[in-house]
């Protein structure tokens, strides 16, 4: 060997490669990237795109039976909704049976058990 020969070995020096001085990107490092990157995109995506819940129309009286849906005239469907009107000692025509009269003031008052006249 001649000395040029030596001199190289002699400064060359190898560090070995062991746990944590690897050159790639660990497996559970790579996933979490994916994870933290990905996951926020398709929730973003799902709530921008999907198709909207159809709504029940919003003219629909909750909890009415067939029996107190106003028949005849004289009684309209907003005073049915609002659950009172203003009237004589007399009921109009439709008013459901299960209503109440009240005189307050003077005024005469045709309500539902569970609404009060205003």
């Amino acid at each position: 060997m001649t000395e040029s020969e030596l001199m190289d070995q002699s400064t060359h020096v190898t560090i070995p490669k062991g746990p944590g001085n690897d050159d790639r990107v660990p497996p559970w490092m790579l996933i979490t990237l994916i994870l933290v990157i990905c996951i926020p995109v398709l929730i973003t995506l799902f709530f921008t795109y999907r198709k909207p819940i159809p709504q029940q129309p919003t003219n629909v009286v909750l909890n009415a039976t067939p029996t107190e849906v106003p028949v005849a005239l004289g009684f309209s469907g907003d005073e049915f909704i609002r659950g009172w009107y203003w009237g004589e000692t007399k009921k109009f025509n439709g008013t459901p049976t299960n209503w109440e009269y009240t005189e307050i003031n003077g005024k005469h008052c045709w309500h539902s058990p569970r609404t009060m006249c205003k």
